[in-house]
Formats: structure tokens, C-alpha cells, sequence
């Protein structure tokens, strides 16, 4: 199918992971502001997860977010040198990957209903989705402690990773555009061409195998992981190079109209 492998290659993962990175940025942004600033504004953004993903919808973010930025903003603070907080953010991201492989070799190979559901469970799924009431915060209480649960085991190492990278590229000027139109371009068009080169033989892998559960639950799902960062870091270089580029050339055009009311 090629619709879901082109969304596979291009889109899924990358974004959240991009979202991860630039909470990291923010993260070092907002350093100045102090302990009791950032701490508040973090648990606050915890408390309105948790409501938001137990009252109103399943798949919120922010409740994850916040409780590993408030791990990670300290993590920010005392790391003295970009490099080692980059680094740190790298080792982090990859002992992710590597309880994500683990729990694919521990794993069986029956496929439980989320990743195979049959016509009963997707016909109640539709029924408390559409009516609501105590019925859909009961289940949206089961997949948030869920949640909490893969956070705490897997997916925490990864969004931390993430933000301590983000802050490391916030740090050193990356995100700020410090460095040249050149140097944004030819870094985002190598990143993503590399991110895909991971990620391609792996989509063609769950392909070849039709989803197998015993493959593609986790072991097939590391490529994808691994490939994010890549591409996540590649999209907001070209994304930076983009904008000052256009910003460059709405410059230019402008000048003579400029010069023409002075």
C-alpha cells in the first residue's frame, strides 16, 4: 500500500519527534526564568494533560511531555558543555531503541487486540467513542495508565533524548540560525536522504511480511525510531532555510520601494 509506506517514510514518528526537539529548545529558553517559573508552568501543563486525556481525548501528549521535561530541564541546567548535553540527549535516545528491541525479543507472537482487532472490539471502541459518558473515561483511564506505563519502560528514554538534544541545538546557535544558508541546506538534504535510507528497507520488511506481529510490533519499529531523529533535525533545517530565504528575498524585492519613499 503505497499510501501508508509513503506516510511511513515521510511523516510518522518525525513530527513528534520534531515537537520533542523543539520543547527542548524551549526548555533552554526559558532557563532565566528560574526553578519555581518553570516547574509551575510544567506541572501546570501535566495537570491539563491529564484532564484533556482522561475526559476529552485518548491521544493527548501533554501529560508525557510535561513529566519528562520536568526531568530534562534540570538535566539542561547542569549540563555545563553543548557537546556532552548533546551526547547525553544521543545516549539516552538510543537506550530507548534498545528496550524497544528488547521487549520485541521477549515478546510473543500472538498479536493482542490493539495491534489486530476484530469486528467486537472495533464495534465497542465506536460505541463508547461516539456516546461518551463513564464508559469512555474508563477506557481512557485504562490506555492513559497504559501509557504512564510504556512512558516510564520505553518511550521516557526517547522524548527525553530528544529534548536534551533540542536544547543543545538551541545552545549553540543551530536553532537560532547562526550558521550559514549553505550549512542549513546541505545539513537538512543529508539528514533526511539518511533518515530515509534507515527507514525504507524496514517498511519494505513489514510489507514483505504483512505485518507479522512477531516482526513488526517492535523489532521492525526500531528503524522508524532511528530514523526520526535524522529526519526531524533535517526538517527544521530545511524548514530554517526556507525561511531565511524567503525572508532574504522579500528583503530584496522591497528595497526599491523602500528606497523609492526615501
Amino acid at each position: 500500500m503505497p499510501g501508508p509506506a509513503l506516510l511511513d517514510l515521510l511523516a510518522q514518528v518525525k513530527f513528534l519527534t520534531l515537537f520533542a526537539l523543539l520543547f527542548g529548545a524551549g526548555l533552554q529558553l526559558l532557563l532565566p526564568r528560574g526553578k519555581r517559573w518553570i516547574q509551575s508552568r510544567l506541572t501546570l501543563l501535566a495537570l491539563l494533560g491529564f484532564i484533556h486525556g482522561l475526559f476529552f481525548w485518548d491521544g493527548d501528549i501533554l501529560l508525557a511531555y510535561a513529566l519528562v521535561g520536568l526531568v530534562s530541564w534540570r538535566m539542561v541546567r547542569e549540563a555545563h558543555h553543548v557537546k556532552s548535553l548533546f551526547n547525553t540527549g544521543v545516549v539516552l535516545y538510543l537506550t530507548g531503541i534498545a528496550v524497544l528491541v528488547l521487549l520485541g525479543l521477549i515478546s510473543g507472537t500472538a498479536a493482542n487486540r490493539s495491534w489486530a482487532p476484530d469486528a467486537a472490539n472495533l464495534q465497542y471502541e465506536q460505541y463508547w467513542k461516539l456516546h461518551g459518558g463513564m464508559e469512555a473515561v474508563s477506557n481512557r483511564a485504562d490506555m492513559l495508565s497504559d501509557n504512564l506505563l510504556a512512558l516510564g519502560a520505553q518511550y521516557g528514554w526517547q522524548l527525553a533524548g530528544m529534548m536534551l538534544m533540542g536544547a543543545a541545538l538551541m545552545r549553540s546557535g543551530w536553532l537560532k540560525g547562526q550558521f550559514s544558508l549553505r550549512h542549513y541546506r546541505r545539513t537538512g538534504a543529508l539528514l533526511v536522504a539518511a533518515g530515509m535510507a534507515v527507514n525504507l528497507p524496514a517498511i519494505f520488511a513489514q510489507w514483505y511480511l504483512a505485518r507479522d506481529y512477531r516482526w513488526c510490533a517492535f523489532l521492525l519499529q526500531a528503524p522508524r525510531e532511528l530514523s526520526a531523529p535524522l529526519q526531524a533535525i533535517g526538517y527544521a533545517a530545511l524548514a530554517g532555510a526556507t525561511g531565511r530565504s524567503s525572508a532574504v528575498s522579500a528583503r530584496w524585492a522591497l528595497s526599491p520601494a523602500s528606497d523609492a519613499w526615501r
